[in-house]
């Protein structure tokens, strides 16, 4: 596969990554451990080196105990971490009908040290910040980011589903934090970011010239110019970069 640079990073992954959801979270029942494990070492076999999972994505097994996407990745790539780009994600609770956001400092904070010992890690390669919270500036975030890069504890940092960011304050505030500019593009949903961008609400080829590079999300084969974008199965979401 081809690699390609994370932003403005030392980090490169192959232009195909595994997202890890489904295994846990939003696709029935949640695999079985020890199968979900197997399928995640495959993956790397095969040549997968970007592994992204959140501290939301959880499940309900049969016997009633709570899954944790984390734990089943943290397990499967113990074997190959420093192989890896290990990717996982803060400030959303599911609360049956609707989502919860926090991304206040402490909220960060309390959220990666659970994270890093569910994956077995002492660090998280790129750190997202899953929604944009309403109640703490995006300034905010971007500081205690900081922090915990100078920390050791994060390497990169990024957000998710920041579409309704104009490219105007990502200019003015972005920059020089953001490592990746993430889309997360899930089956109809692809039609809103290519939308944006036809009508120039989004200006990816700034992006690119700025070393931010998006990554595109979704469970259906996509093309987007001359790149295309398969999924591996129903189960397994597939990232591909641009």
């Amino acid at each position: 596969m081809k690699r390609v640079r994370l932003g403005k990073t030392n980090m490169y992954v192959n232009t195909i990554g595994l997202g890890c959801m489904g295994l846990s979270h939003a696709s029935g029942l949640p695999t079985p451990k020890e199968e979900a494990v197997e399928i995640l070492r495959k993956a790397h076999d095969m040549g997968y080196d970007f592994y992204d999972t959140a501290e939301c994505y959880t499940g309900v097994n049969p016997d009633g105990s709570t899954a944790y996407n984390e734990e089943v990745v943290g397990e499967a790539v113990k074997p190959f971490r420093k192989d890896i780009i290990l990717c996982t994600k803060f400030g959303v609770k599911h609360m049956g009908d609707h989502l919860e956001f926090d991304s206040s400092p402490e909220t960060i904070r309390k959220s990666l040290e659970g994270s890093l010992k569910k994956l077995q890690t002492d660090y998280v390669d790129i750190y997202y910040q899953h929604r944009i919270d309403p109640k703490v500036e995006p300034e905010v975030v971007a500081d205690v980011m900081k922090e915990l890069i100078e920390e050791g504890k994060i390497k990169a940092w990024d957000m998710a589903f920041v579409i309704e960011f104009s490219e105007k304050l990502f200019k003015e505030h972005f920059y020089e934090f953001v490592i990746c500019c993430i889309y997360f593009v899930c089956n109809c949903f692809i039609y809103t970011v290519l939308h944006c961008i036809s009508e120039k609400t989004m200006d990816l080829p700034a992006f690119i010239q700025h070393g931010i590079l998006c990554l595109f999300r979704h469970f259906e084969s996509h093309f987007y110019g001359n790149h295309r974008i398969q999924c591996v199965c129903g189960r397994h979401m597939v990232d591909a970069f641009f």
